[in-house]
């Protein structure tokens, strides 16, 4: 983590900077970071999706998981940015 703790956090319940809420990729520890419900549950979500279909690699071919995740991510991004809209960020 790049920034020190604020009076009272330990370091298993430090919130995520607002930079680190917004970095392309977080796994589920830095989801579970981030303060505000609703930018978690839209994190959360696309993590959930991605993990889904690399975990069914089996059944999907290498190009269309690259090409859903590539779907995932640019709708996360779009959800992401109209969050930032919303919330003044």
């Amino acid at each position: 983590m790049d920034r020190e703790l604020e009076k009272g956090e330990t370091l298993e319940k430090a919130y995520l900077s607002i930079e680190e809420q917004f970095k392309e990729t977080l796994n589920n520890e830095e989801i579970s970071r981030i303060e505000d419900f609703e930018l978690r549950e839209i994190r959360h979500a696309h993590w959930a999706y991605r993990s889904k279909i690399f975990l069914d690699e089996q059944n999907i071919s290498d190009q269309e998981l690259c090409r859903l995740t590539d779907i995932d991510y640019a709708q996360e991004k779009r959800e992401l940015e109209a969050y930032k809209r919303r919330k003044g960020l």
